[in-house]
């Protein structure tokens, strides 16, 4: 859990917020009931996600603009899982939708792989999914799907 207090880019270097970001993945997609021991059992409260949210966000953002795909998969993975973990903080990411659904559309192998997961799990949340169908994502998931299965 130490890895949430290193997440924290105006503090610490980068590269501790890109191994925390790894690390706190890692965590939330394999450790057992993540959630409850993340809020009950060492007390974090979903408001202690802020700085995890602010930073992951500003590193996709960052990585979209500076065409870093690299960090871009990485930050896609960790929202991927955030979202999993605590969906009611989905809707903080509603900013990447549009964004999300031109690089499914354009991009290739596992930038558009980690794009449209990321895409989807974004969109379960009610209001995320209504931006995603303004702006026709469900359309584009089910293209890419279609040209997978070929």
């Amino acid at each position: 859990m130490r890895s949430v207090l290193y997440f924290n880019k105006t503090v610490f270097p980068i590269d501790y917020l890109l191994q925390s970001l790894r690390i706190l993945n890692n965590c939330m997609k394999t450790v057992p009931n993540f959630r409850q021991l993340f809020l009950e059992t060492h007390g974090f409260s979903l408001k202690g996600l802020d700085r995890c949210v602010s930073d992951s966000l500003e590193l996709f953002n960052e990585s979209l603009k500076k065409e870093d795909w690299d960090n871009f998969i990485n930050a896609c993975s960790f929202i991927s899982g955030l979202s999993d973990a605590f969906p009611e903080r989905s809707v903080d990411f509603q900013s990447m939708i549009v964004p999300l659904i031109g690089i499914v559309k354009e991009k290739v192998d596992n930038v558009r792989k980690s794009a449209a997961v990321c895409l989807a799990k974004l969109s379960r949340d009610e209001e995320n999914g209504k931006v995603m169908r303004q702006h026709h994502g469900t359309e584009v998931l089910v293209s890419l799907n279609t040209v997978l299965t070929k």
